[in-house]
């Protein structure tokens, strides 16, 4: 019964880092999608 229990705990562990990685490779590449747009933006404002 023991080990059911230890099997158990070791998924939900494990759920939550995956949870927690894809998390944040999404805020990586929020922040790449940002730091472009703002790039374009000041190249726009320079051309005008």
């Amino acid at each position: 019964m023991g080990v059911v229990i230890i099997v158990i705990l070791v998924m939900l562990l494990f759920g939550q880092g995956s949870i927690y990685v894809i998390h944040k490779k999404q805020l990586e590449n929020q922040e790449r999608i940002i730091s472009r747009l703002d790039l374009l933006l000041k190249e726009i404002n320079q051309r005008e």
